[in-house]
């Protein structure tokens, strides 16, 4: 019996460079989650949220503080933000 491994919980702090929505179809259908492009001293990280609140707190210039979990797409890590801050 496998046993499951805690997710592990990760933060960023940076600088919002880009904010959009993901559809369905390329400029067609519904909206079905929000991506933003963080940039942080260690590198860009895209960070991923179905939660419109949290994508609302996202704006690009902001300087921001984000936690989130792991999810795997295909084996690869989606960064996915489950709390946003501005940083001060």
């Amino acid at each position: 019996m496998p046993l499951a491994l805690p997710v592990p919980s990760w933060n960023v702090i940076g600088v919002v460079s880009e904010a959009r929505p993901l559809k369905a179809d390329k400029g067609k259908g519904d909206i079905f989650a929000y991506v933003a492009k963080v940039m942080a001293i260690g590198g860009m990280y895209e960070l991923k949220t179905r939660d419109e609140g949290l994508f609302k707190q996202l704006g690009v210039g902001l300087q921001v503080v984000c936690q989130g979990t792991f999810d795997f797409y295909n084996g690869i890590p989606q960064f996915i933000v489950t709390q946003v801050k501005t940083a001060q």
